[in-house]
């Protein structure tokens, strides 16, 4: 009976993606436990000739699930999430192909070439995604982790960002820096990111001392750069009173209503300040460079594939749920109010 990658892990207690990277000499493992595993396979009577199902390439697929393509575009957000996803492959031996999945097209045919791709695995990109959408992915029973997007009705793994805390977060950074009237730039269209994030900036003005400051005020803005420029100025043409700040869905909103409040006479962050959610590289070359959440971009990918890599060696028990926190960014689009609430 030949000797496995799949027992030389057992016999070492060690995943079979570990072993099989130090059997074929691949990086992303230590030079002791390549030592380890090629001294357990010579004393188990490993042949190289045992190694063919091992070097034949290994390769995942980043489906980009596009329901509508308001919100997963051509951004360096998601830019930033495939090379996070890419890099982290190849460390463990892995290519990455990535394949667009258009709802608007035949579910069934994409579905089926999905399958004949044999993908050791599959890493689904669910921002646009509804939970009944994931069915058809679980039909075809090859491993897969959900990425942006959490599905709690189901078994599945998810790499997602703690929206709640991090729209949280920015709305408490408002209030500590005295603003009293917060407002919310939230996206026209909804995804769970998005509800999450209403949730957050929910949990956030509940902090206001007064129960007459914690009432919700919201502009609906598209997410989409080109577009929420016009969402607000035609909000701003009606002359509406404005509160002292604004927290934004994300740093498209955020941004394109910057030029719009300036191009209407507003100074930010003297007359409004703002707050975005992403921390894209627009937000260092706006003119007052914008303040922000930043997500952890490329480590949400990497997660993704280690979460894969263990359901493909069969070394995961329990469906798994990762959230990362974004972190605070202060840079120039938000005021220090006076005490008194003005200067």
């Amino acid at each position: 009976m030949s000797v496995s990658a799949k027992s030389i892990a057992r016999e070492l207690g060690l995943s079979q993606s570990t072993v099989s990277l130090a059997l074929r000499n691949l990086p992303g493992i230590s030079d002791s436990t390549r030592r380890r595993v090629l001294e357990k396979a010579a004393e188990m009577g490993y042949q190289k000739s045992a190694l063919a199902a091992v070097e034949a390439p290994r390769f995942l697929s980043l489906v980009l699930y596009k329901k509508h393509g308001s919100v997963l575009a051509d951004t360096p957000f998601f830019s930033d999430l495939i090379q996070g996803i890419d890099q982290q492959a190849k460390k463990c031996g892995y290519q990455v192909f990535i394949t667009y999945f258009y709802e608007n097209q035949n579910i069934r045919e994409q579905l089926e070439s999905l399958k004949k791709s044999l993908c050791s695995g599959i890493i689904l990109l669910a921002t646009e995604m509804h939970d009944r959408d994931l069915l058809a992915f679980q039909s075809l029973e090859i491993p897969l982790v959900a990425l942006d997007r959490y599905f709690p009705e189901f078994d599945c793994d998810c790499v997602v960002i703690n929206n709640i805390y991090g729209a949280k977060k920015a709305v408490q950074h408002l209030i500590e820096k005295g603003h009293t009237r917060i407002g919310y730039l939230r996206s026209s269209v909804e995804i769970r990111n998005f509800r999450e994030r209403f949730e957050g900036y929910s949990k956030g003005i509940r902090l206001l001392p007064h129960p007459e400051e914690s009432r919700p005020f919201i502009v609906r803005i598209s997410p989409v750069a080109e577009e929420a420029a016009g969402d607000m100025d035609a909000y701003l043409a009606k002359k509406p009173q404005l509160p002292s700040a604004f927290f934004a869905d994300n740093d498209n909103i955020a941004s394109s209503c910057m030029v719009s409040l300036k191009k209407a006479g507003y100074r930010i962050p003297e007359d409004v300040s703002i707050i975005g959610f992403d921390n894209l590289p627009v937000c260092k070359v706006m003119e007052p460079a914008l303040s922000t959440m930043s997500v952890a971009k490329e480590q949400l990918g990497a997660y993704a594939v280690d979460f894969l890599i263990r359901r493909i060696d069969g070394s995961a028990d329990s469906p798994l749920k990762i959230e990362i926190k974004p972190q605070l960014v202060e840079r120039d689009s938000v005021k220090q109010m006076s005490p008194a609430g003005a200067e």
